[in-house]
């Protein structure tokens, strides 16, 4: 007596095919010739879809460039509170001196919410517009005050 083969004894690519064929006949792709359907892209529709798809990409391009010069270090914003220096002090930790007004304020910011650590009585940092310098100037010249 024969034992007909289980469900999991069968040939899995040999199904698959089976499945596939039966699938592109019944779409059309795959028929007889004299009834295949023609489905063909004119070289115009090319064009155009490939013209859009480089207008999309050149404008998330150009957008994320305008986003990251703005936010570049609060660098563009003329409002009253400012982030003038910040460090990061873990994956998701970190330290920034804010000034709001006339007044700097250490600020700690995590996952968890934001954190007043300190506020200072005099400027620690002295922003751009007020020293003339930019901040690879600042830092150029902390470092050669450290090592003296």
């Amino acid at each position: 007596m024969k034992i007909p083969p289980s469900p999991a004894r069968v040939n899995t690519p040999l199904a698959l095919l089976v499945m596939l064929t039966a699938l592109l006949q019944c779409t059309g792709v795959y028929a007889e010739p004299e009834r295949a359907v023609s489905v063909g892209v004119s070289p115009a529709y090319l064009i155009k879809t490939v013209a859009a798809l480089c207008f999309v990409l050149l404008a998330i391009f150009l957008l994320s460039k305008l986003l990251r010069s703005v936010n570049a270090g609060g660098k563009l914003s003329n409002g009253p509170i400012k982030v003038l220096a910040g460090a990061n002090v873990g994956s998701r930790e970190r330290l920034v001196i804010v000034q709001a007004g006339d007044s700097q304020m250490l600020l700690g910011i995590s996952p968890a919410g934001i954190v007043k650590l300190e506020k200072f009585d005099k400027p620690v940092v002295v922003s751009d517009e007020a020293s003339g310098m930019t901040f690879k100037q600042q830092f150029g010249h902390l470092i050669r005050t450290q090592k003296s």
